[in-house]
């Protein structure tokens, strides 16, 4: 049983679509940006964890070194998220509160006719 109305059902799917491949996008962004420019700057304890790895290594190897490793967690946490949020999408589909929320956005859409930016993909 769909809440949204039958007109509007391939436009809502192809929204919800445009914005899973939209987190992919973002998760593949931030694993060929922000984490080799973190592995760089954890380069010398790097090597010290691949000759004698212990877990205080890892630690104190992330403790002192914060920036590259909140870049590392981003890049777990956006994977992580990403996996949860489409492993529920293939598990349930899509929600009946998320496809209210992407049926009123396709109405913004639709009321601002070809001029706005996802009018060709949600409307083909």
């Amino acid at each position: 049983m769909t809440i949204v109305d039958s007109d509007l059902i391939k436009p809502v799917q192809r929204l919800f679509l445009l914005h899973l491949y939209g987190r992919w996008i973002l998760v593949a962004i931030a694993w060929l940006l922000v984490a080799p420019w973190a592995i760089g700057r954890l380069g010398e304890d790097l090597q010290l964890i691949t000759e004698y790895f212990t877990w205080a290594s890892v630690r104190y190897s992330l403790m002192f070194n914060l920036i590259p490793a909140y870049g590392l967690l981003l890049c777990i946490g956006f994977t992580v998220s990403s996996l949860i949020w489409h492993g529920l999408y293939l598990l349930k589909g899509i929600s009946p509160r998320e496809q209210l929320r992407l049926a009123s956005q396709v109405k913004k859409i639709q009321a601002a006719g070809p001029k706005h930016l996802l009018w060709k993909w949600v409307f083909k």
